[in-house]
């Protein structure tokens, strides 16, 4: 039986979990990470806060 990389057996399983899908990389321009991202790229001496992550959820940055 191959062994199993623990780290990925950890990521499936908190993603069974919680409904939440983990991604590496870039992630989709118009996703709330996406539009945070766009946002301090943008605004290099913002810092991330609660403000912030409540307005890219709810599509205002």
């Amino acid at each position: 039986m191959a062994e199993r990389d623990p780290i990925e057996e950890t990521k499936t399983f908190v993603q069974q979990m919680t409904t939440y899908r983990i991604v590496e990389g870039p992630a989709e321009p118009d996703s709330p990470r996406g539009r945070l991202e766009r946002y301090l790229a943008e605004h290099p001496d913002e810092r991330v806060t609660p403000e912030l992550v409540k307005a890219a959820r709810e599509g205002k940055l």
